[in-house]
């Protein structure tokens, strides 16, 4: 009876020491299944490629539009503003370049055709404009570039305010306008210089003394752009784009000749840009 028992006894722990075992293997198989080796084929290859380029364009698009702010504002003008003399030809030679005239004026039209061209993503807007006119006041100024005295000044300069509503030019548009000399608000900049509007609409600018005995001289037109953008400091820039220049010279019989700079001409056909910056946004997170 005593050896009856003890079998039982080992024959339940020898059942349960193989469940126990069973059971281990089973949860040891679910825990670490067996590494099945696995090969990239060409299509995955290529699906990964293109969903890793479409996410660096996401970033790049992201960056450029949102956070990247960009003033790029320029302007083209539609006809060159040029300088000439407003009074009738008398002669002219065909184996010498230039008009031969008579009269002491110069002329410039007074209407202006410019195309505002906004290559940014914010919005700017120009203020208005005004032409300025450049003419040798002294001997030191004489055979000196005008471009620099755009900004800073020259002896023999006259000043024209001209008819320019603020325009606002929004990011990626392109604005035409035509503007106009006002005639009812002629600037003297203090030279000797005087303005004039003819019934024709021409400004007429008279040549100043030193210029007028001197007998030859170069004379350019400029534009004051007054433009506000986020991307300015204190919002407000101003930019002097130097223009056309013209070569004025008196013959033997005393008469005028003029001949308008062809680089000048050829650069007239390109954008001038008045705003150009940009700022990152990511800068202002830290």
């Amino acid at each position: 009876m005593a050896n009856r028992h003890r079998q039982s006894w080992l024959f339940a722990k020898r059942l349960s020491s193989e469940i126990r075992r069973i059971s281990s293997g089973r949860r040891n198989a679910r825990q670490s299944p067996p590494a099945i080796p696995t090969r990239l084929t060409t299509k995955d290859i290529i699906s990964m490629a293109t969903s890793m380029a479409a996410l660096i364009l996401s970033v790049t698009s992201l960056y450029l539009n949102s956070l990247r702010q960009i003033d790029d504002l320029s302007v083209v003008f539609g006809a060159p503003l040029a300088l000439s003399i407003n009074d009738a030809v008398t002669s002219y030679k065909s184996d010498e370049s230039g008009t031969y005239t008579s009269g002491n004026t110069m002329e410039l039209w007074s209407d202006i055709d410019l195309v505002y061209v906004n290559k940014g993503n914010r919005n700017i807007v120009v203020l208005d404009a005004k032409i300025i006119i450049l003419q040798p006041g002294g001997e030191k100024y004489l055979n000196t570039n005008s471009n620099d005295y755009c900004e800073y000044g020259y002896p023999g300069q006259t000043s024209l305010n001209i008819i320019h509503p603020a325009t606002i030019v929004k990011a990626g548009e392109v604005v035409p306008l035509r503007v106009k000399v006002n005639d009812k608000d002629l600037l003297d900049s203090g030279s000797t210089s005087s303005v004039s509007l003819d019934e024709k609409g021409i400004v007429q600018v008279a040549i100043v003394p030193f210029s007028k005995n001197k007998g030859r001289f170069l004379a350019r037109t400029c534009m004051l752009f007054r433009i506000a953008s986020a991307g300015s400091d204190n919002g407000y820039t101003e930019k002097f784009v130097p223009l056309i220049g013209t070569y004025f010279e008196r013959d033997n019989l005393r008469q005028w000749r003029y001949a308008i700079s062809d680089k000048d001409l050829l650069r007239n056909r390109k954008p001038y840009i008045l705003l150009e910056n940009s700022e990152s946004t990511l800068l202002n997170l830290f």
